[in-house]
């Protein structure tokens, strides 16, 4: 499940970085907006989606068998889903996981860009939990488990864009002394 999660985040990121370049290169829109960067941030999330549904089903499939055992392995389940359930089957709930996902990373995208190139990734995660916290959890009632959920996300995000920033700045730095 980490190995997915690593996949997952270095295509949502390069497909942010690539959406971000056509937009640069092919529209009249300033590429290093906040409204670009909550499209292109939300697109990039779906391309990561797209791309490993196929997977997270299977992972959801194996996970969930019980004993007896349904597959075998990765290559029975594979044929056993396809030629029972045909090829969608890897796709089934994808349409509301899109509808989930775009939002949500797009608006990490979104504010990300908003701070000054100094502040970490780390920073800003903080004060956006903070900022949740406050609004969700006092203003909007006490839920169960949601400070941790609201902290694990916002460290989350913080890395993910802290290891973003660090690789585009090791990129450039090569492209720039070749």
């Amino acid at each position: 499940a980490q190995l997915l999660s690593v996949f997952n985040g270095a295509i949502q990121l390069a497909s942010f970085e690539a959406l971000t370049e056509l937009v640069h290169k092919k529209t009249s829109y300033k590429s290093q907006t906040p409204g670009v960067h909550f499209i292109c941030g939300g697109l990039a999330a779906c391309s990561v989606i797209v791309t490993c549904q196929p997977l997270d089903t299977l992972h959801t499939r194996f996970a969930a068998q019980g004993e007896p055992k349904l597959y075998r392995n990765l290559r029975h389940a594979v044929a056993t889903m396809f030629l029972t359930e045909g090829p969608f089957t890897f796709y089934r709930g994808l349409t509301p996981t899109l509808a989930a996902v775009f939002p949500y990373t797009g608006l990490q995208f979104f504010f990300y860009p908003e701070y000054p190139e100094e502040t970490s990734g780390c920073y800003f995660s903080f004060l956006l939990f903070l900022y949740l916290f406050v609004f969700l959890f006092i203003i909007l009632g006490f839920f169960k488990g949601l400070s941790p959920s609201l902290l694990k996300a916002a460290l989350s995000t913080g890395f993910t864009f802290s290891w973003y920033k660090f690789f585009i700045n090791a990129i450039v730095t090569l492209k720039s002394s070749q």
